[in-house]
């Protein structure tokens, strides 16, 4: 009897399921509610290829950074091939080393007789200069102009032992007329000593504590100008003068005295009247 009833509940219950089928059922409803957002959803991992994954390169390092010293190494070796002032002009536009140029409008290399008896190293151009691309266009040029002028030199002449001949530690201007760094003196130092050495000038005078940096490696102008300075630049050796800024001369009038017994010292080691 009761093999009879169970074969009767199991011929039913397969006649229901079959009808459900035949209505197009497809998933079985559980007596309780399932959440499905509860659910983590089973993720499989894509196949790799065993061939994929021999063949992946390794991860690239990332490129060291050049330190200031490999610059200032890059910069001497470029300095000390350029075989004149139009050579090393070239090289400093190309050196890539650093980042000023990418905030001046023009490269100011230097004005004047290369061949003077003086050379002059200023700092970097002023605004005025990086607009007209050349050097002390602005009120520190014409002082400039008269400061020499007062010993008989002059940017303008032609002569050798008349002419003055300038230039900057950097020819570019810097960014928002901020002092040169360390860093950037020690890169800038080898073309600046290649350009005196090129020059060969009979005195050269430093304005302002930048040039002193660059020039002497040393700082302090009110000090180092009590001091005589021989500076070396190769195998080129000559005088150096250090002397105050036209700009610093502009801001403290009252230091134009010192700047004359400066310049008045200078013209001695000349040779006197000139």
């Amino acid at each position: 009897m009761r093999h009879d009833l169970d074969q009767k509940t199991y011929t039913d219950a397969l006649a229901a399921l079959s009808w459900q089928v035949d209505l197009g059922v497809s998933d079985v409803i559980e007596e309780a509610p399932i959440n499905r957002f509860d659910l983590e959803p089973e993720v499989k991992p894509a196949p790799v290829s065993p061939k994929v994954a021999q063949s992946k390169p390794a991860p690239t390092p990332a490129p060291k950074a050049a330190t200031v010293s490999d610059l200032a190494k890059a910069a001497d070796a470029l300095a000390q091939a350029a075989p004149s002032l139009d050579a090393l002009r070239a090289a400093m536009a190309d050196f890539h080393g650093l980042d000023l140029r990418k905030g001046a409008r023009n490269m100011v290399f230097s004005q004047g007789n290369p061949q003077a008896d003086v050379m002059v190293i200023a700092e970097a151009p002023s605004r005025a200069d990086d607009e007209a691309g050349q050097g002390f266009s602005d009120e520190a040029g014409k002082l400039f102009d008269a400061m020499f002028g007062a010993i008989g030199l002059s940017r303008s002449a032609e002569g050798q032992s008349e002419a003055l001949y300038f230039t900057y530690v950097s020819p570019w201007r810097m960014p928002q007329d901020r002092p040169i760094t360390e860093a950037e003196h020690q890169v800038l130092r080898p073309f600046l000593l290649r350009h005196i050495a090129l020059c060969a000038p009979k005195a050269v005078v430093l304005l302002g504590n930048a040039s002193c940096v660059s020039a002497l490696s040393q700082t302090g102008i009110q000090r180092l100008r009590e001091s005589d300075h021989m500076l070396v630049a190769g195998a080129h050796r000559c005088p150096a003068f250090p002397i105050y800024s036209p700009a610093r001369l502009l801001n403290v009038p009252l230091l134009k005295r010192e700047a004359w017994a400066d310049l008045l010292k200078l013209k001695a080691s000349l040779g006197g009247a000139r």
